[in-house]
């Protein structure tokens, strides 16, 4: 993968990540953002952020779910799709995902007032959702988890291997 600046010209517009964490009930780890915090505050978000200079985005996606949620791969995670915004101050966004068996702890309190998994089918009943949900959804994220597609090709040797 490559860097944020590598391929843009050393474009100042922010990259983003965000990784759909799905647990053995296939449900997704979403977050609501406090409503102090200055971006997307009372949102639900699946966990995400910026990719730093330098940074991979495989890298910054795991980073991310640390920080936010205490959940570390340490095996695999999938990139399962790319967008890109016609947008002075963001770039796009790339959107992974992971299977897990861990529980996540409630990380970054001072941003998130509370992490839950929810099955897919109530995921469009919390509101708002952040934008990148929206995306996931409209990509096709529930075709994915039903048909058992994205846990085929997280089973694959289509995966982004970490420490590379």
């Amino acid at each position: 993968m490559q860097s944020r600046n590598e391929n843009t010209n050393c474009s100042s517009r922010i990259k983003l990540v965000s990784t759909v964490v799905i647990n053995d009930n296939l449900q997704l780890l979403i977050s609501r953002r406090n409503d102090d915090v200055e971006a997307l505050a009372g949102h639900w978000q699946f966990p995400g952020g910026k990719v730093e200079d330098n940074e991979e985005c495989s890298a910054a996606a795991l980073r991310e779910l640390k920080e936010e949620t205490g959940i570390e791969i340490f095996d695999k995670l999938f990139h399962w799709k790319h967008f890109h915004f016609n947008s002075s101050t963001y770039e796009g966004i790339d959107i992974f995902l992971v299977y897990t068996t861990q529980g996540s702890r409630h990380m970054e309190k001072e941003k998130n007032s509370e992490w839950i998994f929810v099955p897919l089918h109530e995921l469009q009943s919390y509101s708002p959702l952040c934008p990148s949900i929206y995306t996931a959804i409209d990509a096709g994220l529930n075709d994915c988890i039903v048909t058992n597609s994205c846990y085929n090709v997280l089973n694959s040797g289509e995966l982004v291997s970490l420490g590379e």
